[in-house]
Order: structure tokens, then C-alpha cells, then sequence
């Protein structure tokens, strides 16, 4: 026997309630890192928590090869204080190497290595991923990351937990 009509609609309201109040809740939590740049590809962002060295990042950047800002999650490599070289095309945190710039994308994009010689500045830190390719019979780190966009800031960003 099939259930009266006004049961059926109330029964739909409230599938169609619990969505929308889930997808209000969701939306803008979720960033889906589809490249190799970071060993996780699905992160839950936390906007009222700020990102911490040695944890991951998410925020917003224009890429070289696409039209428009693109979402970019990227572990927080280098932070406030740390002492911070670029010797070469070579990066360095407290003294530590961290990366190794290039000087074009694989398409052949120039791209501007980012140039910066003493303590990162407060509220700001390094951006930092890792993608490697091969090319030309070496390994070739292809991220897109703070060695050519330079300094990240804290509050133009969110802590982004790894989930997968």
C-alpha cells in the first residue's frame, strides 16, 4: 500500500534538507589536489585555523599555464623567522636545502625564480611541493609552488588536513 502524498513530500523535504544543510557546511571545506605535488589528494580545510610549519596549506593562486586563480594546497616548508637563502636555483631553510628551482615549465612557460635572502617575514612562510618527473634523463621537481610565487601569507591561507 502506498503511503499518503503528504508523507511522501515530507519524507523528500527532509532528504533534500539534510542535503542542503550538508552541502552549507561542506562547501569550500573540501580541496581535491589532483596533481602528484603533496603525498595526500584530499584535504579538509580549516578556515579558522591557521597553517603550521610542517603541515599543509591551502590557498588561492594564478598558475602560468591555466586561465584564472587555482586552488593550491602545499606543505609549509620554510616559516616566520626561519633563515631562508635561494643560492643558485637552490632553496634553503635554516641552512637546510628544501628545493631546487627551474627555469621553465614542461611546455616551455619561462618561469621567474623567486629571489629572497634572510629571516622569513612575519605572517608569511614557504610554500612548498613536490612533483617529480623525468626529463632530459634526471629527475625534475615539477611544482608549482613559493620558489616562483614567493612568500604565502597566513591569513590569505588555511590549515588543509590530509583525509586521503
Amino acid at each position: 500500500m502506498r503511503k499518503p502524498l503528504i508523507i511522501r513530500i515530507a519524507g523528500y523535504s527532509a532528504i533534500v534538507a539534510v542535503i542542503g544543510v550538508a552541502q552549507f557546511f561542506m562547501y569550500g571545506r573540501l580541496a581535491v589536489n589532483f596533481s602528484d605535488s603533496t603525498p595526500h589528494h584530499v584535504y579538509w580545510r580549516r578556515f579558522s585555523v591557521p597553517p603550521v610549519v610542517g603541515g599543509y596549506a591551502s590557498f588561492f593562486r594564478t598558475v602560468p599555464e591555466e586561465d584564472g586563480v587555482r586552488d593550491i594546497t602545499k606543505l609549509v616548508a620554510c616559516g616566520p623567522g626561519d633563515a631562508f637563502s635561494v643560492k643558485g636555483l637552490e632553496y634553503y631553510c635554516n641552512g637546510r636545502l628544501i628545493a631546487q628551482a627551474k627555469l621553465t615549465t614542461r611546455n616551455g612557460i619561462v618561469l621567474r625564480p623567486f629571489m629572497f635572502e634572510g629571516k622569513v617575514p612575519p605572517k608569511m612562510f614557504f610554500a612548498l611541493g613536490h612533483s617529480f618527473r623525468q626529463e632530459g634523463g634526471r629527475m625534475v621537481d615539477d611544482s608549482y609552488d613559493s620558489r616562483y610565487f614567493g612568500f604565502v601569507r597566513f591569513d590569505e591561507s588555511w590549515k588543509a588536513v590530509p583525509l586521503l
